[in-house]
């Protein structure tokens, strides 16, 4: 999905080789569906394995994927709907886990991205189908140093906690683990305008995954010593300074990337007051590589494709009325539809660009839905480019660079 065809090795290499060729698309994808078939026949179950390891299941649904790749829509419906119709598979549907009580004004979307809620074993989390494990203090898990392991906080949230108020003076307390400033943001990736306003339509203040504490949509200055303390940083009468000069310093952000309220014991240096080291920064929670809200959302494509919309809409529905939104009727469902419903569901979950790109769909959706980067996108980037190194390398057969790329 990323570079076209590439080299397809099927069996281990022991020795230097340097006459790669590249296969067709079709082929690698052909050996693709060959090993994931495999791996659906061979691997236990998933209420046998433990957290983090892979199922059948799981398999399955990468078969499902593949399958519409190669145009065999009627056996990814087969393999996504083994998926869905597992006993042991579920979307949640009713508020659940460790955070019910202390978020009273919470809704069983954010529910699913509190820590502790995302695995099967500790929260009966059944739309859990494959999980990252995080682990505090562990290389590769929480470790917050130059080689971040899973920065979402840091990369996502705004840097709220370095807001001044109108008279410059300091607005907020500093990184605070709560739903005003959200942990120890630097505000690197924030989410376009049609993400966060624009993609919920009519829906706006009916659904619950733009709600008030799963899209953060204001800031009140919380340093008692402001004159301007309990106010918010970002109306006009009150605009925090800084916040008027640089607007990289405050944004609309998705709390699914942190745990505001929550951050684990040994990352404060006040637990009265929230306040977070400035080590803090990661995504301190378990992470979804796949849930069963996008199996849903994979069968309503093939549905679509197999030209039976009013079955793709239904599989849409059950997604959407889990989230308070509106029905979709069939003759709505598009392809772009689809895509704008993982977009709202899937948010920072997804690897999207692999979705963008199997779909072929890349270049015309940033370029009208990305107002950073959507200008620079030209009509070969639907593929990335292959690296020189390994076309330089690669002195024994020659390597075909992608069209509209140079060495």
């Amino acid at each position: 999905y990323y570079f076209g065809g590439v080299p397809l090795v099927k069996e281990e290499i022991t020795s230097p080789k340097r006459d790669f060729t590249r296969a067709t698309r079709e082929e690698v994808l052909a050996f693709m569906r060959e090993d994931l078939a495999f791996a659906a026949e061979n691997l236990p179950g998933i209420a046998e394995v433990e957290d983090g390891k892979v199922s059948d299941l799981v398999a399955k649904h990468y078969l499902a994927e593949t399958c519409i790749s190669l145009g065999d829509y009627k056996s990814a419906i087969q393999y996504a709907g083994d998926v869905i119709n597992d006993n042991n598979t579920a979307l949640m549907t009713k508020r659940f886990g460790s955070r019910v009580s202390a978020v009273p004004d919470g809704d069983v979307f954010f529910d699913l991205f509190q820590r502790g809620n995302q695995n099967r074993s500790s929260a009966k989390n059944k739309e859990a189908l494959w999980v990252i494990q995080m682990e505090e203090d562990i290389r590769g898990g929480y470790t917050v140093t130059t080689d971040y392991s899973y920065p979402l906080e840091r990369f996502h949230v705004p840097t709220v906690h370095t807001l001044t108020d109108p008279d410059g003076k300091p607005g907020m307390l500093g990184p605070r683990s709560d739903f005003n400033v959200g942990g120890r943001g630097v505000s690197y990736m924030r989410a376009t305008e049609w993400m966060i306003n624009q993609s919920w339509g009519s829906d706006f203040d009916k659904d619950i995954r733009n709600s008030a504490v799963n899209i953060i949509r204001e800031v009140i200055y919380d340093n008692p010593a402001s004159a301007w303390y309990g106010q918010s940083a970002i109306a006009p009468e009150s605009m925090s300074k800084n916040y008027k000069a640089q607007n990289y310093r405050w944004y609309p952000w998705l709390s699914k990337v942190t745990c505001p309220g929550d951050h684990p014991e040994g990352l404060y240096t006040d637990m009265e007051k929230g306040l977070l080291t400035n080590a803090a920064g990661g995504t301190y929670a378990d992470q979804y590589l796949l849930r069963l809200a996008e199996t849903y959302l994979l069968r309503a494509e093939a549905f679509l494709l197999d030209n039976q919309p009013d079955k793709a809409a239904e599989d849409i529905n059950v997604v959407r009325r889990r989230a308070k939104a509106s029905d979709v009727a069939p003759a709505d469902v598009t392809l772009d539809y689809i895509l704008d419903e993982r977009a709202r569901e899937l948010c920072f979950e997804e690897r999207r660009r692999i979705t963008l790109n199997r779909t072929g769909t890349f270049v015309e959706r940033t370029r009208r839905l990305n107002e950073w980067q959507g200008w620079q996108v030209e009509d070969h980037m639907s593929l990335f480019p292959i690296p020189y190194s390994f076309i330089e390398a690669n002195t024994g057969a020659v390597i075909e660079q992608n069209p509209g790329y140079s060495n």
